[in-house]
């Protein structure tokens, strides 16, 4: 069991590390960070949404790799 967490605990580093990097560097490759610069929300706001899309995103990966390793250690 230790040893899972400790693979939990890099791989899942890297994991959100990625979906995060994912969710913000969208906006630099499609060439929609001027748009969303433009538009009339407080750009707290935008960032707050998309940390809120990141932690639901990491929430649901944790849990699938948790199922899987319960599933993997039965």
């Amino acid at each position: 069991m230790v040893f899972y967490g400790q693979i939990i605990g890099a791989g899942g580093l890297i994991l959100f590390i990625l979906i995060l990097g994912w969710i913000f560097g969208r906006e630099f490759a499609d060439g929609t960070l001027k748009d969303l610069l433009a538009v009339p929300v407080a750009r707290a706001s935008i960032l707050l949404a998309k940390f809120i899309v990141g932690a639901i995103w990491s929430a649901g990966m944790t849990i699938i790799i948790f199922i899987a390793g319960l599933i993997m250690g039965r």
